[in-house]
């Protein structure tokens, strides 16, 4: 039983996210970036930023483009800063098991 009377699932006046509606935004947010990425990727190889002949044929070149890509999201998806730092906590403890 929660504070409002409720036998649901929630948690203080708060609904809690079910399991699976977690899992289905993940994979609904991660299908809407999947062309962004491919067109990202084709953009940078348009553009001088990378010289394609200073790399073997391994998977160097593209954990850098992903790693620049995720670092593009953080700064696009992060919350403003305030709030930001209200959930500092939960970021760390998702990339810990991450």
């Amino acid at each position: 039983m929660t504070r409002d009377g409720d036998s649901g699932e929630r948690r203080g006046w708060i609904e809690m996210l079910p399991k699976n509606i977690f899992l289905d935004r993940v994979e609904e947010l991660a299908d809407e970036i999947h062309d962004d990425i491919l067109k990202a990727a084709r953009e940078l190889l348009k553009t001088e930023a990378v010289d394609l002949e200073k790399y073997e044929d391994d998977f160097l070149l593209p954990k850098l483009f992903l790693t620049s890509y995720a670092s593009r999201m953080y700064r696009h998806w992060s919350p403003p800063m305030g709030i930001l730092n209200r959930y500092k906590n939960e970021i760390e403890k998702m990339e810990a098991v991450l």
